[in-house]
């Protein structure tokens, strides 16, 4: 993968910085206030995930990089790879120079949500910029959306006496197309950001607590490893739970008035998505409310609710312990039933991998596109059924033990 043409030019009333990856258009626009880095350190650590994911090595043509920053890459590369063999480690083909003195400045990502308001009110003091970007968890296109979150972020912002640092990128339009979802990328692709700005430190949110760490592209391990001579990466907030984080919110009316944590694009809130809907479960359960939020005023949506991955269920363990703190036993019970049969969907498919190589599962999802096809067919799904039902003794035996 071949890093080249990185510049800035003015378009309207923004610096864009941009370079060409291997003919994608890769770009940033900040305000034209600030001095933009076009150095190749932003664009390192926007394109090593995807590069990975290729095998090939990363070249970065006509700008240099930063000595520390890529001392840590290889640190950054092993983890990666352990995490998932599919990103191979890979050379970096880079003059290198060291980043001299930043601004000075302190900036921390923020769009409103509950991580970046913790980490924002427990470093109010330090921080001097917060840094909301469209493009991340507000689609590129999405104008009037962002203009509203804008809107409400920077009444945030100046309740603090802070600057807000509104940015643009199409980076998750380089990503996705390249086998490497934002979930996966989001540590790197934040960071690039702030390499742009080159503050001098800059706090990025965690999602989850110390008690909870797994694969995740923004990652206690690894926020900090993209830091250069001039940027100091900080992952913060792994020491506090989802619901001690909205304790601390309660605290500021302007948090609570800005509260926005939905993905879907579909409204400020939609009220509708698991985001939103663990969110508005520790706000009932905390006796809070939110005036962009609806109250739970029924359990029906929470018992419709999916446990779909590690993340999903970590947030539900999370409120399922606080509905047993506050005595909530209705919403303690619909929500331990989600946390236990996570619980046992996962001891199942951990025992077909053991027991019949995935063929379990595998059967299982023929099964259900095939029936209404022919006997074969549908004989052959069940197969796989077959032999996990004849190795159950075993299976039990080994439960037992």
């Amino acid at each position: 993968m071949r890093i080249s043409a990185i510049g800035c030019q003015t378009v309207g009333d923004a610096t864009e910085l941009s370079a060409d990856i291997d003919g994608f258009r890769l770009w940033y626009r900040f305000p034209a206030e600030y001095s933009i880095s076009t150095r190749g350190d932003a664009f390192l650590a926007a394109a090593l995930q995807p590069a990975m994911r290729t095998g090939e090595p990363l070249v970065i043509e006509g700008a240099p990089v930063s000595p520390k920053l890529l001392a840590s890459i290889d640190r950054l590369q092993d983890v990666y790879n352990f995490w998932d063999p599919a990103y191979r480690k890979i050379p970096i083909v880079a003059d290198q120079e060291p980043d001299p003195p930043g601004v000075a400045a302190v900036g921390s990502f923020f769009s409103g949500g509950i991580d970046g308001c913790h980490t924002f009110l427990k470093h109010t003091e330090e921080i001097t910029h917060l840094i909301f970007i469209k493009g991340v968890d507000i689609q590129i296109d999405n104008d009037a959306l962002f203009s509203e979150a804008l809107a409400l972020n920077r009444s945030f912002a100046d309740a603090y006496g802070k600057k807000m640092v509104p940015v643009e990128t199409n980076i998750r339009r380089f990503c996705h197309p390249r086998d490497t979802p934002w979930t996966t990328c989001n540590g790197g692709g934040l960071s690039s950001v702030g390499l742009a700005l080159r503050f001098s430190r800059v706090y990025i949110a965690s999602s989850h607590t110390y008690s909870e760490l797994f694969p995740l592209g923004s990652h206690p391990m690894t926020d900090h490893l993209w830091s250069t001579e001039a940027t100091e990466f900080v992952h913060d907030g792994a020491e506090a739970r989802r619901y001690d984080k909205l304790r601390l919110l309660a605290t500021s009316e302007p948090a609570m008035r800005g509260l926005r944590v939905c993905w879907q694009d579909a409204g400020y809130n939609c009220g509708r998505c698991e985001k939103c809907l663990r969110t508005m479960i520790g706000l009932h359960l905390l006796g809070l409310s939110a005036p962009t939020f609806p109250p739970l005023d029924s359990l029906d949506p929470v018992r419709r609710m999916r446990v779909i991955s590690d993340d999903d269920f970590a947030h539900f363990v999370d409120n399922h312990r606080l509905a047993q703190q506050t005595g909530h036993r209705e919403l303690e019970a619909v929500l331990g039933r989600h946390v236990r049969n996570y619980r046992v969907r996962r001891l199942l498919i951990d025992i077909d991998r053991e027991l019949t190589g995935g063929r379990l599962k595998r059967g299982f999802t023929r099964l259900s596109g095939l029936l209404s096809g022919s006997r074969d067919q549908i004989a052959r799904a069940i197969l796989p059924l077959a032999l996990f039902v004849k190795s159950a003794p075993c299976t039990l035996s080994v439960l037992s033990a």
